[in-house]
């Protein structure tokens, strides 16, 4: 989805700058930054049962977790309400973080290997 939409924002841009893009938005820390934008945890807890309430809180509090978490809805909304909502969804959720991104430059360490291969000359 993220993709998709990268690639209707920026169809002159080359396969490296688009995968960079996609790569930081879809990051774990991205995904992290989403759900605790939704309060996608204590969403979660509110429709969990009682029991075993204080793990699943220290869980959902966990960056790799809610990243996780975030994922797993996605998967969820599409799964109940197919791709164009789901699209609807990710585009709303991440738009401050395709912004973000947008307005970013390629890191040097990855600029390097870009410029080299564009010339024919080897990475190493």
């Amino acid at each position: 989805m993220i993709a998709e939409e990268l690639y209707r924002r920026h169809p002159a841009s080359d396969e490296g700058r688009l995968a960079w893009l996609k790569a930081h938005i879809i990051s774990r820390r991205s995904c992290t930054a989403v759900g605790q934008q939704i309060d996608l945890g204590s969403r979660m807890l509110a429709h969990g049962a009682e029991r075993g309430r204080d793990d699943a809180a220290r869980l959902v509090a966990t960056p790799r977790v809610l990243a996780a978490l975030v994922e797993a809805a996605i998967g969820a909304i599409y799964l109940e309400h197919g791709w164009e909502t789901a699209r609807q969804a990710v585009l709303a959720s991440f738009a401050e973080r395709i912004a973000l991104t947008e307005q970013s430059r390629l890191a040097p360490k990855t600029q390097l290997p870009e410029a080299l291969q564009r010339q024919g000359r080897p990475v190493q």
